[in-house]
């Protein structure tokens, strides 16, 4: 062979181990790249999986689902099957390279799954976020209620005057948020602190609470109440209670399923282990106030009022969105913040009344039944010791008949 030829065939041969090498070390970037990606991809679908389930804890809190939040669940849960399709691996011996190979080929198709997927879910987080938005409003606005009418005067139909209406009476009763609006000055001035008495002793029977009103028989311990509208829990401080003389006894354990934990109001998280019972009024007030809270340890507070409760009770017979009052000379702006929360302050009212009414009559009715199965057992107990007359009359009859014998005459 010529040395041309030779030549030429060792320059074939490197150029096509040249070029092997080239598509060997490009074949191995992309598989690795390919391995990153779908790394990447997995952990990313980890945390859309979380987002999912935190939004089915939001929907799971809401009274109502609307119809957009329900297809949006069920978009996720198809694109997000479609998606495991590509990810799942294969079975088999060289499962492994042929699990390599089938992600760098289709790279394209699992991008295109994937961004699908993460829009379903973004779409659904903006469903569940405003509907989380709209609770927290219903939350704060039956809160802002709750507190507005701790500063309201009571009604006290003990020993109260028969007042004359008047026209200014009338002119003010037309407008109610205007003591409300004055209300929420005096909190926000206060920081929304306000000063309780707790009552020590617990005022409780076998047949119900012992009495409504503030009762001089107990021990009282003054304490300060932060009014939270953000709080879904009641929480007072364990050393406000020993400092108050509560014993262990009046605290009940949470079961260990039971326990959760939050964060206070200076970011501070808190499990408590117990809850208690207790009864407490506010400064000027006579009416008993009876409330379930948790126990912690190093509270900022001595007690600490949350809203849920109230606005689980209150948001589902109030008409939310109304409009602002007609009034010549208001700020428009304030009329429409606080028409909301008059009309739930009203309907709270108008509920405790209501409950009022049903309690009194359920007394009357159980006060009637006692007095008739006494009567009826005093009239058995007088019908054993004093038989009726025509009971009488035929022993009468009987012992007139058997002792009419003959008299024997004397012998002469």
């Amino acid at each position: 062979m010529d040395p041309l030829g030779i030549t030429t065939s060792l320059f074939a041969i490197v150029s096509c181990s040249y070029t092997t090498i080239l598509l060997t070390r490009e074949w191995k970037r992309r598989i690795e790249f390919s391995k990153e990606l779908c790394d990447v991809h997995q952990r990313d679908i980890e945390v859309l999986q979380r987002v999912i389930q935190e939004c089915c804890e939001i929907a799971n809190s809401a009274t109502q689902i609307s119809t957009s939040i329900k297809e949006s669940f069920r978009n996720c849960a198809i694109r997000e099957k479609n998606l495991l399709e590509i990810l799942e691996p294969s079975q088999g011996a060289s499962s492994k390279l042929s699990e390599t190979i089938r992600l760098s080929l289709l790279k394209k198709d699992l991008k295109r799954r994937y961004g699908m997927f993460r829009e379903s879910v973004l779409l659904l987080r903006d469903l569940c976020s405003e509907l989380r938005t709209q609770q927290q409003l219903v939350d704060m606005s039956a809160g802002m209620a709750r507190l507005a009418s701790d500063f309201l005067e009571e009604e006290n139909e003990i020993d109260e005057k028969e007042q004359v209406p008047s026209a200014a009476m009338a002119k003010d009763s037309n407008k109610p948020h205007t003591r409300l609006i004055s209300a929420l000055e005096q909190l926000g001035s206060s920081n929304y602190v306000i000063k309780a008495t707790v009552v020590v002793e617990n005022p409780c029977r076998e047949r119900g609470q012992r009495f409504k009103y503030i009762s001089t028989e107990a021990e009282h311990a003054p304490a300060l109440v932060k009014l939270d509208t953000g709080s879904d829990v009641d929480v007072v401080s364990h050393e406000f209670l020993a400092e108050a003389g509560f014993t262990a006894e009046a605290f009940m354990p949470i079961p260990e399923e039971a326990k959760d934990s939050f964060i206070g109001i200076e970011g501070t998280p808190y499990r408590p282990e117990s809850t208690v019972e207790l009864f407490w009024f506010r400064e000027g007030e006579q009416r008993m106030r009876k409330s379930r809270f948790y126990v912690v340890s190093g509270a900022p507070v001595d007690m600490l009022l949350g809203s849920k409760r109230f606005a689980e009770e209150a948001a589902k017979r109030v008409a939310l969105f109304t409009g602002p009052p007609k009034s010549k000379g208001g700020n428009p702006s304030v009329n429409s913040e606080f028409s909301l929360l008059t009309n739930v302050f009203l309907a709270t009212l108008e509920l405790e009344k209501q409950r009022e009414a049903e309690r009194l009559e359920e007394a009357e009715r159980m006060e009637e039944m006692r007095f008739q199965e006494e009567l009826e057992r005093r009239q058995a107990r007088s019908r054993k010791i004093f038989p009726t007359v025509s009971n009488a009359i035929p022993d009468l009859e009987q012992g007139s008949s058997t002792s009419a014998s003959p008299i024997p005459q004397p012998s002469k």
